[in-house]
């Protein structure tokens, strides 16, 4: 009998790296990546630096040093919208 595949969910899926971005911005090649949401520009693209702040960024965020958003406690949801 085959063996089941196990079902990747969000929770036990492997942290997957952030990828290393190029942006054309005013003539220039500008680096970048995306973590949970939030755009982190690394410099001009193709330097050491922004392989550099790109390492750093990763390592942050590995550590848990980067977090998700939080949401503000101004925020509220469709249903509390609906009840007032």
């Amino acid at each position: 009998m085959p063996k089941k595949r196990k079902k990747f969910t969000r929770q036990n899926c492997p942290k997957q790296p952030p990828i290393f971005r190029q942006k054309r911005h005013n003539g220039k090649d500008t680096a970048f990546t995306i973590i949970d949401g939030r755009r982190i520009h690394l410099g001009i693209y193709g330097t050491p630096e922004a392989e550099k702040e790109y390492r750093r960024a990763v390592a942050e965020w590995n550590t848990g040093i980067i977090t998700p958003k939080q949401s503000n406690s101004a925020d509220c949801t469709v249903a509390e919208l609906v009840l007032r």
